[in-house]
């Protein structure tokens, strides 16, 4: 009796260190296998010897800005980008806010402030914000820089003088539509006098229109800041003839590659148009979102707009090594 007793009481103790070690290694694997800190598995489900991670989605500082140039292309890239769920992207529609404008307008907020705007995302996916006016302002680089060293910065560029007169017709279609008095005339606020080019007016005080065109003036400021290798220059020419093939250069820098796709953009023959869809939801563009009519520009002012920012693209070139192929604007709307 004394030996069957000794004997049970022998498997029950292998039994219990049977257990324990296979205790001992499954939470093992569970800590190599799931990113924690300070040893918190509190998002770390197992069910029928599966591991699955609940972790909650978290607001962080974004990975990358998207920062210019408005009317060259940013929403199309973001709307292009917003097909996938690789990407979270800040947008803003809240009253006139159209962007958030923090390293503009609202960095005395602090970066809490700022992490607190940022849509909650996953740690596999890459958080964007998106503020065309962040490449104008000289002290936004500096910012940005002193906020996180490792941004990563996204240019869509297109040629001056057709985004001149696409920033003109926007203006001018805003104040239409909420009654106000509309712009002069655009060779009346352009003009040309003794064969040079004079801004009579400023539209938009803070962005003389002129100046805004000078991309290397601009680039510089970043490249002051910022490696090459954390920028790239996306072709907004090149974004509405072939999307595709601009996107996947911007998911290739994101570390996302192939995270957008022929499924999430194609051309629509009947539409003529090229559609996004993502699992939620599909739009096309038409007649009615493609653009604004641009206004006429006589043969003289069109060549003296291209030979203003000629040098300018030229010394853009020599920043970045890449060449746009501008002029390619010619008084067409686009």
């Amino acid at each position: 009796m004394a030996v069957i007793y000794s004997h049970n009481i022998k498997v029950w103790a292998l039994l219990a260190v049977g257990v324990v070690c296979t205790c001992y290694f499954l939470f093992k694997s569970v800590f190599q296998s799931v990113r924690v800190e300070d040893k918190d598995i509190s998002h770390v489900h197992i069910t029928s010897g599966r591991i699955y991670s609940t972790e909650l989605p978290q607001r962080r500082l974004p990975d990358a800005l998207v920062v210019g140039a408005g009317k060259c292309g940013t929403d199309a890239l973001i709307t292009y980008l917003n097909t996938s769920k690789s990407f979270a992207i800040n947008t803003i529609y809240s009253g006139d806010m159209h962007e958030l404008n923090f390293f503009n307008n609202h960095f005395d907020q602090g970066i809490q402030w700022y992490i607190d705007q940022m849509p909650p995302v996953s740690s596999s996916q890459v958080s964007i914000e998106k503020c065309a006016p962040y490449m104008w302002n000289p002290q936004v680089p500096a910012r940005v820089h002193q906020t996180k060293q490792d941004m990563k910065i996204i240019m869509v560029l297109c040629d001056p003088v057709k985004r001149l007169v696409s920033l003109y017709s926007h203006i001018n279609s805003y104040k239409l539509a909420d009654g106000s008095d509309p712009l002069p005339p655009f060779s009346d606020i352009i003009q040309l006098k003794d064969g040079k080019l004079i801004e009579n007016v400023h539209p938009r005080p803070s962005q003389p229109f002129l100046e805004s065109g000078k991309y290397s003036v601009f680039v510089s400021q970043w490249l002051e800041f910022f490696p090459l290798e954390q920028m790239i220059f996306i072709s907004g020419e090149d974004l509405i003839t072939q999307p595709l093939v601009e996107i996947n250069k911007v998911t290739d820098f994101l570390g996302k590659s192939g995270s957008v796709t022929d499924r999430n953009v194609y051309y629509d023959k009947g539409r003529g148009y090229y559609c996004f869809e993502s699992d939620n939801s599909k739009w096309c563009m038409d007649k009615s979102t493609k653009g604004r009519a641009h206004p006429e520009l006589s043969p003289q002012l069109l060549s003296s707009l291209q030979n203003h920012f000629q040098p300018y693209n030229k010394k853009l070139e020599e920043l970045i090594g890449k060449n746009f192929g501008w002029p390619k604007y010619f008084g067409k709307k686009s």
